[in-house]
């Protein structure tokens, strides 16, 4: 007899991580989690993280609507499609 075989397929997501806040202050007040593409290898998603951030500013200021500069610092992860970065999801 046969044991049934699982097969796993995991899907990578690429996610966006911003924090933004006044500038140099070290206390943030907005921070979003944001998922960017999917890949069917972790490999392809580590490709895209280091492509992406060849072309994206990582850390830059900007002025607020109320006249004062802010900052906003954002970075890429990889993580499996299991994984959701923005926490559990409220019932």
């Amino acid at each position: 007899m046969k044991r049934a075989e699982r097969v796993l397929w995991v899907v990578w997501v690429l996610w966006t991580h911003q924090l933004a806040g006044p500038a140099g202050s070290s206390h943030f007040v907005a921070e979003s989690w944001d998922p960017h593409e999917s890949y069917e290898q972790k490999e392809q998603c580590d490709e895209a993280v280091r492509l992406l951030s060849a072309r994206i500013a990582p850390h830059e200021y900007k002025r607020m609507p109320d006249g004062t500069l802010g900052e906003k610092y954002m970075t890429l992860h990889c993580f499996p499609d299991t994984i959701d970065p923005r926490g559990p999801k409220e019932k």
